[in-house]
C-alpha cells in the first residue's frame, strides 16, 4: 500500500492452527517488512477471540505510528505503538491505510 511504503499483515488463531504455528512463533513477524528498502512502515492485524483486532504499527525513520494509534486511543513511541479495534475487518483496514498514509507523507522524505 502507499506506493509500495505500507505493508500491512492480518493472521489469526486459525491461521495459525493451518500453519502448526503458535503466537510464539510471530514474535517480530511486525519488523521483517521494514527489511524492505522502500517500506517504512508496517501494520500487523491479529484477530482476537472477542472478535476485536490486536494492532501492531512499526516504522523507521520519521514516520510516526504513534500519532496514529493515538487516534484510536493506542500508545506506543514514534516506531512501535499499538492499538485495538473493533468492526468490520475490511473498514477498519481500510481506515488504518489512510491514516498510515497521512503519516507516512507527513514525514520528512528520507527515501
Amino acid at each position: 500500500h502507499q506506493q509500495n511504503r505500507l505493508a500491512v499483515l492480518y493472521f489469526d488463531d486459525e491461521l495459525l492452527a493451518g500453519c502448526g504455528a503458535t503466537i510464539d512463533d510471530t514474535e517480530g513477524l511486525v519488523n521483517l517488512p521494514l527489511g524492505a528498502r522502500e517500506v517504512v512502515a508496517v501494520a500487523l492485524f491479529k484477530r482476537q477471540p472477542d472478535g476485536s483486532y490486536r494492532v501492531s504499527l512499526r516504522s523507521k525513520g520519521d514516520v510516526d505510528v504513534r500519532s496514529v494509534a493515538k487516534r484510536w486511543h493506542g500508545g506506543g513511541h514514534k516506531n512501535a505503538a499499538g492499538l485495538t479495534l473493533t468492526g468490520p475487518y475490511d473498514q477498519l483496514k481500510s481506515d488504518l491505510i489512510a491514516a498510515m498514509g497521512q503519516a507516512i507523507v507527513s514525514a520528512p522524505s528520507e527515501w
